[in-house]
């Protein structure tokens, strides 16, 4: 009998391992779905991520290639691009409810913003989030205890970004603005951890939010006219663009 109980409880050890490991062998493809499936929905667009790759037992994970596309009706390849994602999580909590990781760095991201009859790409993806954060909550009031992981995370940088800003009239030209370096801390402490939706809202959010402070300095009817007389084709519209891209930061 005694026997027996050991071989079942060996078996139900080695069970336990075999699944495990399935899921620790899967969690990058896992990772690539969730980001995706959640990212497309808050935004409303395309969301891709080229890959990702997760070394638990070192505390280590990183998100490679991925790319936030625009709104119908915009013409630009996309509004994101984040080359490289890089995430040091506390080992300790990775089997926990709520995980924790004490840093996350974007690396170089590049963000258009582009310019249309409505406002812009970033105007659109903005409503999104806010459209998708009222879902959440609607959600949450009637099931305020919905089980998941959670995270916390402590130092989140956002480095050497770039925006580059487009319009009908400048004919497919671009004008890189630099993007402030962007540090978060303690993002989802307050509440004991948020849930992986909530935490890429803030992080959009706050993104998204600088981009537009970024644009509204630059000295875009200067960069405007510089390039109407280099390329000799936007001529006398040009200082119009301008001002009137001065006038939406008013």
């Amino acid at each position: 009998m005694k026997r027996s109980v050991v071989i079942a409880a060996g078996a139900a050890i080695v069970l336990a391992l075999a699944v495990l490991i399935g899921v620790f062998s899967s969690l990058d493809s896992i990772v690539k779905t969730a980001v995706e499936t959640y990212g497309s929905e808050m935004t409303q667009t395309s969301v891709r991520l080229g890959r990702a790759g997760f070394q638990l037992t070192e505390g280590k994970g990183a998100l490679y290639g991925l790319v936030i596309g625009n709104p119908a009706g915009y013409k630009t390849d996309y509004a994101m691009r984040l080359g490289e994602i890089s995430l040091d999580l506390d080992e300790e909590t990775v089997m926990e409810d709520t995980i924790v990781i004490t840093e996350l760095v974007i690396n170089a991201p590049v963000i258009t913003y582009e310019f249309g009859a409505t406002g812009s790409n970033i105007d659109e993806i903005q409503r999104n989030l806010a459209a998708y954060t009222g879902s959440l909550n609607d959600a949450s009031a009637s099931e305020s205890d919905e089980p998941g992981k959670k995270l916390i995370i402590e130092n989140l940088y956002v480095r050497d970004g770039q925006v580059n800003v487009s319009a009908k009239l400048l004919q497919g030209q671009a004008l890189p603005v630099p993007l402030p370096t962007i540090h978060m801390k303690n993002v989802g402490k307050s509440k004991g951890g948020a849930s992986p939706a909530e935490i890429g809202k803030q992080l959009l959010g706050r993104i998204l939010g600088d981009v537009k402070g970024s644009v509204a300095k630059a000295n875009l009817s200067g960069a405007l006219q510089g390039i109407g007389e280099t390329g000799k084709q936007l001529g006398d519209g040009v200082k119009g663009v301008g001002e009137s891209l001065k006038n939406v930061f008013k």
